[in-house]
C-alpha cells in the first residue's frame, strides 16, 4: 500500500509558503515570531504557544497515530473554521487514517530533503495517506452532522461564520460512523 513519488522534494520549513495551498490567514500565522512548524513535507502545522511542542507529532504521518493530528486529537483541541464550512475539514482525514479507509494508499517521499529552521537538512521521513484517483469526497455535509450529534459550536464575528468542533468529539462521531459504513465519507 506504499508508493513512492517520482521526483524528490525539499521543503524548507522556515520558508516555504502555504499562501497558494490554504490561504493567507494561515501564512500570515506561519510568518508570525515564535511559531513552530512540524516538519511533513505536505500536511505540516504551525503551532504557537505553551503547547506548540506537543502538536507538532514526529513529522512522519500526516494523519492518524503519531501525526499532528494525533497530537490535536490528545489535547482535545479546537478544530476551528474561520468564515469556511466543514467542506475544507483536513480533520476527517486523521479519522480515515485511523480506520484505514481502502480508498487510500500510504505515498513516501523517499529521497526528499527537510531543511529545518537553522538550515540543517535531514532526510524526509514524511508520508501521505492519499486518496485513490477516482474517489470523491464532499465534507461540507459533515457540517449538519456535528450539528445533530451536538459537538458543533457556531459563533459570529463581524459578518463571518465562525464554527468550532472539540477534536476528540470529532474523531468519536466519524470513526463511529466509519465503523457502520468504511465508506461513509465517500461521494458515490
Amino acid at each position: 500500500r506504499y508508493h513512492t513519488i517520482s521526483e524528490p522534494v525539499v521543503f524548507d520549513l522556515a520558508h516555504e509558503s502555504v499562501k497558494d495551498e490554504v490561504g493567507v490567514i494561515p501564512e500570515t500565522f506561519r510568518c508570525r515570531p515564535g511559531v513552530i512548524r512540524s516538519p511533513h513535507i505536505c500536511h505540516s502545522v504551525a503551532a504557537f504557544g505553551p503547547k506548540a511542542g506537543d502538536v507538532m507529532g514526529d513529522g512522519t504521518k500526516s494523519w492518524g497515530e503519531g501525526s499532528s493530528f494525533g497530537q490535536l486529537e490528545a489535547l482535545n483541541a479546537w478544530n476551528l473554521f474561520l468564515g469556511v464550512g466543514t467542506g475544507s475539514c483536513t480533520a476527517l482525514h486523521h479519522c480515515e487514517d485511523l480506520m484505514q479507509v481502502p480508498y487510500r494508499d500510504y505515498r513516501d517521499f523517499v529521497g526528499s530533503t527537510i531543511v529545518l529552521p537553522d538550515g540543517t537538512r535531514q532526510p524526509c521521513r514524511s508520508i501521505e495517506f492519499l486518496r485513490k484517483p477516482g474517489i470523491r469526497q464532499d465534507f461540507a455535509r459533515m457540517e449538519s452532522v456535528f450539528a445533530e450529534n451536538g459537538i458543533l459550536r457556531t459563533a459570529m464575528v463581524g459578518g463571518t461564520k465562525i464554527l468550532g468542533v472539540r477534536m476528540q468529539d470529532l474523531v468519536s462521531v466519524v470513526v463511529s460512523l466509519l465503523e457502520e459504513d468504511i465508506e461513509y465519507l465517500v461521494v458515490t
